[in-house]
């Protein structure tokens, strides 16, 4: 026994440092984990989400049960547009834990940009549900009233903005998203209120002077438009649209110089603005600056070739410079591109009238005629080729039907009684 004794303590011994060493592993490892979990909140507060991303990743490997890892992680990549990567990962924490509320807000605003707006709808509403002390609805409530937003369901989104509004009156965000649905339904007056809200929670909010000074517009308040643009521009002198639209108040007002000032302005700020070059080259026509006005809208064209209302433009300007063929060419282009030209029919007839080609000009007055068959114009026009041409049977059929839709009309009367005292 005495032999024994000292190999029982050497046994012992062993046992006890075998069990010193696995209790001192497990601290290390859990000093560790926690290092690596603080590391990564630190390189995400710092926007290092590459970094981040890497220690949520070795933490994961030593603990793939805790669920916000996952959600930390989620967040990295969707702050790098990761989108997709970051909604597996939320699946993941809401897998683990599936009344973890934050994955199903996070998720949610993630599926906005996949444009599954019906998966971010079924996450803000899930969360909603799941009761929180850390967390109010009315962020929740915004998320899921912008995806009804942009599925067209306009009552449910002022819903759900307004129920947001509820929980927290200062929520400039909810009112500002509110005030944009309300122009979509065409409630200027409501989105104004709404905007006024915006503003007084956050005076350099300037989106909301910007879709104010729109819904001013929408109600012809043209002079409360300038003002609102212009607070946009001392808010933030880069911003190109704002200018254009201040451009655009001016031009209602017909004062074209200043708009010109307005739109040149926006010009030096995005050289790629079409908008703005058409725009000028319409108040350009105002002013009888033909030439300039077809530089802006070739300008437009080069931009962006399926601009229609540019060559509308570029073919109006070039008929005061009576220059027709290239007018014509012009006009056809902006009817192939948008439908709504198909009036310009008539203005290709008035540039082969000027031609002096007479048949080609009542072939286009025709077509325009299929289009608008009460058109007097139209009708008289024919009348007045077919009498060039010397075709005066088909000059006296369309001026009596344009005489009988506008007797009183002086042009048509002079023209009807001219036309039918030909000898046949």
């Amino acid at each position: 026994p005495e032999v024994k004794i000292p190999l029982l303590l050497s046994q012992l011994q062993g046992n006890l440092n075998n069990l010193n060493a696995i209790d001192i592993g497990q601290k290390v490892e859990l000093v560790d984990k926690h290092s690596l979990l603080s590391k990564g909140n630190t390189n995400f507060i710092n926007n290092n989400f590459i970094d981040a991303i890497e220690n949520f990743n070795c933490f994961i490997e030593i603990e793939p049960s805790y669920a916000p890892a996952y959600c930390k992680r989620a967040e990295a990549k969707y702050k790098l547009e990761d989108f997709v990567g970051s909604i597996k990962d939320f699946s993941k924490s809401i897998d683990i834990n599936p009344n973890f509320k934050k994955a199903y807000v996070e998720r949610a605003k993630a599926k906005l940009f996949i444009n599954d707006y019906l998966g971010a709808i079924d996450d803000s509403s899930r969360a909603i549900e799941i009761k929180s002390e850390m967390w109010r609805n009315f962020n929740i409530l915004s998320v899921r009233g912008s995806s009804k937003g942009i599925l067209k369901d306009y009552l449910g989104a002022i819903d759900d903005f307004t129920k947001a509004i509820e929980i927290d009156p200062k929520y400039a965000l909810a009112y500002y998203k509110r005030g944009f649905i309300k122009i979509v339904l065409k409630d200027y007056l409501g989105a104004i209120d709404d905007f006024i809200k915006v503003i007084e929670i956050d005076p350099k909010f300037s989106q909301a002077y910007y879709n104010r000074g729109l819904s001013k517009i929408e109600l012809k308040d043209y002079l409360g438009a300038i003002d609102d643009f212009t607070i946009v521009t001392e808010i933030d002198p880069k911003y190109a649209m704002a200018y254009i639209k201040r451009g655009f108040s001016k031009v209602k007002l017909e004062d074209y110089k200043e708009a010109i000032d307005d739109l040149t302005k926006a010009i030096e700020i995005d050289r790629k603005s079409s908008k703005a070059y058409v725009m000028r080259g319409f108040s350009k026509i105002e002013l009888k600056d033909y030439l300039g006005a077809i530089d802006d809208f070739t300008k437009a064209i080069e931009i962006d070739p399926k601009f229609s209302e540019a060559y509308r433009g570029r073919g109006e300007s070039k008929m005061k410079l009576e220059d027709y063929s290239g007018a014509i060419h012009d006009y056809l282009i902006a009817i192939e591109l948008n439908e709504k030209y198909k009036h310009f029919y008539e203005y290709i007839g008035d540039c082969y009238s000027s031609l002096n080609n007479h048949k080609k000009s009542i072939e286009y007055y025709l077509i325009f005629l299929s289009i608008e068959p009460d058109s007097i114009s139209a009708l008289n026009s024919i009348a007045i080729q077919y009498e060039e041409i010397g075709e005066l049977w088909d000059a006296d059929k369309y001026i009596r039907k344009a005489f009988e839709l506008a007797p009183n009309d002086e042009l048509i009367k002079e023209n009807f009684h001219r036309m039918t005292n030909f000898q046949f």
